[in-house]
């Protein structure tokens, strides 16, 4: 008899972090086990599974697929969130060494500077929503904007270049 899937474990989770995902056993069923963001610490066509969380994504999936003896299969999907953490180095979308914020924690003023070959057009300083919370034209490599007015949290500065646009992430702490 076909029983309904359900896969339990947790649906939020920080990249690095190891989870464990289970399915009720059902007799002469086998179980295909992937994932998408992380990779599976087990192996077999068991009912539970240890998965390491690693993807760049914001969700991950969990996806099982059973097989009945005969061919008759279903597929289920568990979605699991895979939140952006913000480390006080942690850039936006990878490692960018040409961009620096400091002091990072910051409170009253923070200051860039930019070390890649290309000039600087512009910087602005968005929130987690994205929204432009300050934005100026840059003459040198260096600037400076107070943060004093900012509330405390998580925001990302983006150094404009003709090349393209350079992201580093800080953060605003009383």
């Amino acid at each position: 008899m076909q029983s309904y899937a359900i896969i339990t474990g947790r649906r939020a989770v920080q990249r690095g972090d190891t989870a464990m995902y289970r399915m009720r056993v059902t007799t002469d069923v086998t179980m295909l086990w992937t994932v998408v963001g992380g990779t599976l610490e087990t192996s077999g066509v068991t009912s539970e599974q240890v998965v390491k969380w690693a993807g760049a994504d914001s969700v991950g999936t969990v996806t099982v697929v059973r097989t009945w003896p005969g061919g008759c299969s279903d597929v289920t999907s568990f979605k699991v969130r895979l939140p952006v953490v913000l480390g006080v180095d942690e850039d936006v979308t990878s490692v960018n060494e040409f961009v620096s914020v400091w002091p990072n924690p910051t409170s009253d003023e923070c200051s860039i500077s930019w070390t890649g070959d290309d000039a600087p057009l512009r910087y602005e300083v968005v929130d987690l929503q994205g929204r432009q919370v300050r934005a100026a034209d840059m003459s040198s490599n260096t600037a400076s904007f107070a943060t004093s007015e900012l509330a405390v949290g998580q925001y990302a500065v983006k150094i404009h270049t003709a090349a393209g646009v350079h992201v580093k992430r800080f953060i605003v702490k009383r």
